[in-house]
């Protein structure tokens, strides 16, 4: 009989809505999700569908601790967000790893240098030794060693994104949230992305959720969730 998995994130009567014409309170407001309910295991991966403007990137912005202004019950690790103070917020956010499609890699720092901030972000207190053991341990697990002292500029589409994969992993989360990781990515590159995702989960029990349109990668996942106008199917 499989253990039940521990439960990383879980959502319960979400509501999420937002003022359409800015912060006025005379604005009105338009609701984006409506009455989620979902649950996500450690070391599970779920993939979320369905058309643009469903909710799925709100959702993983609620998730990650990017937005707030939710309704309901929204617990990642062990956290409820609603409501969270400023520094519960922060406290979760450091054990995320997020993966977005554009890379967002400082143009002005090395491969390394872009891994180490997000090392020191999450693990301010580590010894300069330790960070660079780990800078160079993940570097090499997404076939980059060789580029660490290389410039964003200098480097391929597929070779930025692995930089961006490595700087979400290298802080070993607990939970990775990414918004379509492989949309700017060939066939091949995109697999080796997603590949080391599903690693990371498989070896270190990362919860890992991802929104995708790309059919290529849906082969990974646990779980499909399909969402539309607002709410899961």
């Amino acid at each position: 009989m499989q253990a039940e998995r521990e439960e990383v994130i879980a959502v319960k009567d979400l509501n999420f809505s937002f003022r359409e014409s800015g912060e006025k309170k005379s604005a009105s407001l338009k609701q984006i999700l409506f009455n989620i309910n979902l649950q996500i295991g450690a070391g599970e991966i779920v993939i979320m569908r369905g058309p643009s403007g469903s909710g799925k990137t709100t959702l993983l912005t609620l998730m990650g601790a990017l937005r707030t202004g939710a309704t309901g019950e929204l617990y990642v690790l062990g956290e409820n967000l609603i409501g969270a103070s400023k520094e519960t917020q922060v406290q979760v956010r450091r054990q995320i790893g997020f993966i977005f499609q554009a890379h967002n890699l400082l143009s002005y720092l090395t491969v390394a240098q872009n891994v180490q901030m997000a090392l020191q972000l999450a693990s301010p207190s580590q010894a300069d030794r330790q960070v660079c053991q780990e800078i160079e341990k993940v570097l090499k697990t997404v076939g980059l060693f060789h580029k660490l002292n290389t410039f964003p500029e200098n480097l391929s589409g597929g070779q930025k994104q692995r930089v961006a994969v490595a700087r979400a992993l290298v802080h070993k989360p607990r939970l990775v949230l990414a918004d379509e990781p492989t949309a700017a990515l060939d066939k091949s590159s995109g697999k080796e992305v997603v590949d080391l995702m599903k690693s990371l989960a498989r070896e270190r029990g990362t919860a890992v959720v991802l929104v995708t349109h790309d059919d290529r990668i849906l082969d990974i996942a646990d779980r499909i969730i399909y969402m539309e106008d607002g709410a899961v199917q």
